[in-house]
């Protein structure tokens, strides 16, 4: 928390000798001495392991999908496409189009 003047001010007349900060995200790298990345935690048998989170749903059909199959220029220019399509049922398939 040494980032905020307040902390900083009333650090200042102790005079410290070691100063120990201990944070996943300094702003301000002073005098480095160690550094634990996650990694190096996880090959130094710290943690057992590493999991990323995230907010998006892999499984999910909420995003635009096509792709593009085959062109061709018989009879003016014409493509064949995938998209994602939904039945009455709510069920989503990937099915062609011209």
């Amino acid at each position: 928390m040494d980032n905020i003047p307040k902390v900083k001010e009333a650090i200042a007349p102790l005079n410290p000798l070691v100063v120990q900060r201990y944070s996943a995200t300094h702003r301000e790298l002073k005098n480095l001495l160690s550094r634990l990345t996650p990694v190096d935690a996880y090959q130094r048998k710290r943690v057992k392991q590493i999991c990323v989170s995230s907010n998006r749903a892999s499984w999910g059909f909420n995003q635009p999908y096509i792709k593009l199959l085959e062109v061709s220029n018989e009879k003016g220019f014409r493509a064949k496409k995938e998209i994602n399509v939904q039945d009455k049922d709510g069920h989503v398939s990937r099915k062609p189009l011209r």
